[in-house]
């Protein structure tokens, strides 16, 4: 949503592609159908997916970049691993993502330019005790998106990796306080964020660290072991 606002202020046409048809409608009419077109779509459904694309070839829309932002964050853990859930994770996470890659790769190729920016997370390199699906499926997007990197070097096509430390969001409820804000300072606003992948959209960059501090002191816990890094996040969570 941020994005979107961020992205039309500055004149460009946004395609949204979301589960919630309300908050879409919303968000629309806020900015105007002008601007900001949407479908409402499972991204884990491969069927909704095409049927997504073949909406976006009627109306002649190619973007420019592909901001692969979808995310799914269940708890297949506990009380004992679900391997269910697991599956729709990387429905969502991996596959859903990489649907999009096949879609408009050639055309990309074939007009000389394009962007595709993988919205990854330092959970790419930590396991997480809530969740085997969410690490797992974050690190196999991050180097999905190496290999394609290695694929097409040299080609007009570029393929980028955000690579984003806690976000204020629904999704991450223990990085919040009661009223909705960010509970520690290097926890960033929805606002931030959006801003910080819009300059990976507008960079040249392979790999976007944000924010910077945060995930530089997130790289460093590497050669913490697990067990010890575990107990760290937990109370920092509390």
């Amino acid at each position: 949503k941020a994005l979107a606002e961020q992205l039309t202020m500055d004149g460009h046409l946004v395609w949204g592609v979301a589960r919630r048809k309300e908050l879409l409608e919303r968000l629309q009419l806020e900015i105007g159908a002008d601007k900001f077109l949407f479908s409402v779509c499972d991204v884990g459904n491969e069927e909704e997916n095409k049927s997504v694309l073949t909406q976006m070839n009627e109306k002649g829309f190619l973007p420019d970049a592909v901001v692969l932002n979808a995310a799914a964050f269940l708890n297949d853990a506990d009380p004992q691993y679900n391997h269910s859930l697991l599956v729709k994770t990387f429905r969502v996470n991996v596959f859903g993502a990489l649907f999009w890659i096949e879609s408009f790769l050639p055309d990309f190729i074939k007009r000389g330019s394009g962007k595709f920016i993988a919205i990854s997370s330092v959970a790419a390199f930590r396991p997480n005790s809530k969740s085997i699906s969410l690490s797992a499926s974050k690190a196999a997007l991050s180097m999905a998106f190496r290999g394609f990197r290695f694929r097409y070097a040299g080609s007009s096509v570029r393929f980028q990796t955000v690579y984003l430390g806690p976000v204020a969001t629904e999704l991450a409820r223990e990085w919040m306080d009661s009223s909705g804000k960010p509970r520690y300072s290097f926890v960033l606003t929805p606002k931030e964020a959006a801003s910080a992948i819009k300059k990976a959209i507008q960079g040249k960059r392979t790999n976007y660290w944000i924010p910077f501090f945060i995930t530089f002191l997130f790289r460093l816990t590497l050669f913490l072991p697990d067990k010890l890094f575990i107990l760290v996040s937990r109370y920092l969570k509390k």
